[in-house]
């Protein structure tokens, strides 16, 4: 597309055909194009003068020295170039060892030509505000292009012109010619602040001063390439206040300071002395109390609809806007509550009991806790409950009442801190086979489960129970590396006793959670499907299931279920067909066990 782009400009084919070898071209792939929106494709179809910008913007033209190479580029530092047309790019070699030209990643280099080098990228480079200063551009920015998202950035630019000038102030500092990064609220971000709050900030210049800072970095130009290896990297980002961290949340930036986070919603605006980004939200601004924040959050709408309706029979309400004490609330987002059967959302709007428990459940009281206090396999007292926290590549989760949520995000109040959960902890929401289904640990087992369609339907059961024990991925890369478990899973002759296996893993008729009473130590035998297994705790406590001449360790547990619960082990618990046509024919079926929903949410974290 970028060759069609060219033959669009026959009057400026000479630029690319002189003899001197002094030409630098960065030529976007067909994928670049793929990535542009409808209305910046439709600007470049149409020759003209935006046309010739975009192209001239691709070009660097050496009159003292040869062309760029990658060679030219050091690692860490930044190298800036004039463009054809005396606009600016920033060149840079990531932390990864790649290469980037503004927000756009080498994807080939160094393709010699007669008269220089080619470099593919994979983004087009939109010239935007790349011929003026970054202050120059936030009080006058383009209105032609997509920056407008959020309402544009007036707003942002009235608070900066509000702050009276001095060798320190935020004007002082975005008139510099030096390197610099700005993280710009929008409108919409901005008018989101209650109006008296926004007034108190303006009125307040000193205030005002620091939290427009808290948007500036100087000295660093981040382009999104460069934002994202700053994700894996101990280097803090130092802003003009506070410090800048960056996360990615599906496909999405998020930055942060001093507890608040903003989506970026555009990024990568080129400007002469560095880059603009388009943000959520103002940062370090803190005005709402942990009531007031979920209440106006607008993902939070269904928690703080039942904290609401339990103003009678609990105290959260009042709690969460105290100023006598900190708040560490967990508070489930609207999509933790849609995906609970609509019996279960009617129950927390109407049972006072399962009410209280729950909201309980998500409150710790008198402390504040950053999400970096919650290390892997720390267990927290709430008085009400233990929470128990895990990590997984970067991930947080919190788990109550045998039901663990993904912390999504955080956000400080003036009262303490808000985390945003995926799902309402000690409410199991989904069967035994829901479960396998939605688990990624658990691919191998869901797929063994689809050829066996009868245990599928069995372990969907609402109206029975289960005590599953599920095993993972690897444990079905372990079992495929040896001769017996190919046979087993490949060998049609062998489909019935692989369903036997499968049930060997599913105890019907009992919950039994890891620290039941009868589990505390020892070893505990019971019936499966198919066969006896034991279960055993050690002295330091590891939870193991064992089936003959095969032990497996239980390495997560304790998922509650509507009807149940799930362990995850490492070892399928088979050893050879010989065992299995010995006992064939044999089962074991206890009596259901019926657990209401009440009682699971009520009773799962005392059994």
């Amino acid at each position: 597309m970028f060759k069609s782009i060219i033959e669009k400009l026959p009057r400026l084919h000479g630029v690319l055909d002189t003899v001197i070898n002094n030409i630098t071209l960065f030529a976007p792939s067909n994928q670049a194009w793929n990535k542009l929106d409808q209305s910046t494709k439709t600007a470049l179809s149409t020759t003209g003068p935006y046309l010739e910008e975009v192209f001239k913007y691709h070009v660097l033209y050496h009159t003292d020295t040869a062309a760029l190479t990658t060679a030219n580029i050091t690692k860490g530092r930044t190298v800036v170039m004039e463009t054809f047309d005396l606009r600016q790019v920033f060149l840079l070699q990531l932390a990864n060892g790649r290469f980037s030209v503004n927000s756009a990643l080498f994807t080939r280099s160094d393709i010699r030509c007669s008269n220089g080098y080619v470099h593919v990228i994979d983004t087009f480079l939109i010239p935007v505000g790349s011929s003026r200063l970054m202050n120059d551009y936030i009080s006058s920015p383009s209105s032609d292009l997509l920056e407008f998202r959020g309402g544009g950035i007036s707003e942002f630019n009235s608070w900066i012109t509000g702050v009276p000038f001095s060798d320190t102030s935020i004007t002082s500092v975005l008139r510099q010619q030096s390197f610099i990064t700005v993280f710009a609220a929008t409108n919409e971000a901005i008018t989101k602040i209650p109006l008296n709050k926004r007034q108190s900030l303006y009125n307040d210049k000193s205030q005002l001063d620091k939290v427009l800072k808290s948007h500036v970095v100087s000295g660093k130009v981040l382009f999104s390439t460069r934002l994202k290896t700053l994700m894996a990297s101990t280097d803090a980002i130092s802003a003009a206040e506070g410090t800048i961290v960056v996360t990615q949340r599906d496909n999405k930036l998020y930055v942060s300071n001093n507890g608040i986070e903003g989506e970026i919603v555009v990024a990568d605006i080129p400007v002469k002395n560095g880059v603009l980004h388009l943000i959520s939200k103002v940062l370090n601004y803190i005005y709402n109390n942990a009531f007031e924040q979920l209440r106006d959050s607008g993902v939070t709408r269904e928690f703080t609809t039942v904290i609401t309706e339990s103003g009678h029979v609990s105290n959260t309400e009042s709690d969460l806007q105290s100023s006598t004490f900190a708040v560490t609330q967990f508070a489930p987002v609207d999509s933790a509550f849609t995906q609970l059967p609509q019996s279960l959302r009617h129950l927390l709007q109407t049972n006072h009991t399962i009410m209280t428990r729950v909201l309980q459940l998500h409150l710790i009281k008198g402390q504040r806790f950053e999400l970096s206090y919650f290390t892997n396999g720390l267990q927290y007292n709430t008085g009400n409950g233990v929470l128990s926290f895990y990590r997984d590549h970067n991930v947080t989760f919190v788990e109550g009442d045998h039901v663990r949520a993904r912390i999504l995000r955080s956000d400080s109040v003036t009262n303490g801190i808000i985390h945003y959960i995926d799902t309402v902890m000690g409410v199991p929401f989904r069967t035994a086979q829901g479960e396998i289904n939605n688990n990624s640990w658990l691919l191998s087992m869901k797929l063994a489960l689809s050829m066996h369609n009868n245990l599928s339907q069995t372990l969907d059961t609402a109206s029975d129970s289960f005590t599953v024990f599920a095993p993972n991925d690897t444990a079905f890369v372990t079992l495929l590396n040896t001769d017996n478990g190919k046979k087993l899973v490949n060998d049609k002759k062998y489909k019935d006793y692989y369903k036997k296996v499968l049930q060997r893993h599913v105890v019907r008729g009992q919950v039994l959670f890891s620290d039941t009473n009868q589990l505390i130590t020892g070893e505990l035998i019971v019936p499966s499907i198919f066969g006896q297994i034991t279960l055993i705790r050690t002295l330091n406590g590891t939870f193991l299931v064992k089936h003959k001449r095969v032990t497996a360790t239980v390495v997560r547990s304790n998922i509650g279920l509507t009807n149940g619960v799930l362990h995850i082990i490492d070892k399928v618990l088979f050893s050879d067909p010989e065992d299995l046509q010995q006992t064939s024919g044999v089962t074991y079926h206890l009596g259901n066990l019926l657990l209401g929903v009440t009682c699971i949410i009520l009773s799962a974290s005392s059994l």
